[in-house]
């Protein structure tokens, strides 16, 4: 009988012996999935800064085309202006130069000077 006990006893000790390892290694595992997960949570964090900043970046980009568009739309509205002003005065010209010319051809040739 105390044999088999001493002999059952010594068994369980070396059951249990298996059993810590295996917890201590299954330990080691997780804090090392831990550990990992941590640095991915990291790397994660890092990343949805950078896309805050790059949303942000491509916002103010947007502003800044939508403006720029603004002031070149107003640029040439104004140069269209111009452009209208300098035919109206081109066309009024080319009618007063027309009325010259006929205001000359209706004139009588120039008297000879007076002796």
């Amino acid at each position: 009988g105390l044999k088999s006990s001493v002999g059952r006893l010594s068994a369980f000790e070396e059951s249990n012996k298996d059993l810590r390892e295996q917890v201590k290694a299954l330990r080691e595992e997780h804090e090392g999935t831990l550990s990992n997960l941590t640095d991915v949570n990291f790397e994660l964090q890092t990343v949805k800064a950078e896309f805050a900043s790059l949303e942000d970046d491509a916002k103010e980009q947007s502003v800044k085309a939508s403006r720029d568009k603004e002031s070149l739309e107003k640029e040439l509205e104004e140069t269209r202006s111009e452009c209208n002003l300098v035919r109206r005065q081109f066309a009024e010209f080319s009618d007063t130069t027309a009325l010259l010319d006929t205001t000359r051809s209706l004139s009588p040739a120039p008297r000879p000077p007076c002796p």
